[in-house]
C-alpha cells in the first residue's frame, strides 16, 4: 500500500525502513521524511482521476527536486555513424 501511493508513510516507519535496508545517508532520509510528512495537496491534485498515476507521481517528484538532470540521445543514421563521428559526438558530453 505504501508502494504503490495508497498510505502514506510515517517518519518512524520510514527511518526503520531505512536501517533495514543500512541507509545511513542523513540527507537522504530527511528528504525523504521531509516528503513523506508534507501531505500538502500540490496543484497536480487537480488532475488526479483524468491522468494516470505516473504522470502524477512524475509531476510531484519534480515539485519536491532540488536539482533535475536531462539526458537526450540523437540517432544520426547514415554516412555520419562512423566511429570518428561518434568519439566526436561523446567528447562534448559531461560524464
Amino acid at each position: 500500500q505504501i508502494e504503490s501511493g495508497i498510505a502514506g508513510v510515517s517518519e518512524e516507519r520510514l527511518r526503520r525502513l531505512a536501517a533495514h535496508y543500512a541507509c545511513d545517508d542523513e540527507a537522504l532520509i530527511a528528504g525523504l521524511v521531509a516528503m513523506a510528512t508534507e501531505r500538502k495537496r500540490g496543484w497536480w491534485e487537480k488532475y488526479r482521476g483524468s491522468l494516470p498515476h505516473a504522470f502524477l507521481d512524475l509531476a510531484e517528484l519534480e515539485h519536491h527536486a532540488g536539482v533535475q538532470w536531462d539526458v537526450d540521445f540523437l540517432h544520426i543514421a547514415g554516412l555520419l555513424q562512423t566511429e570518428d563521428y561518434s568519439r566526436a559526438l561523446f567528447s562534448y558530453v559531461n560524464p
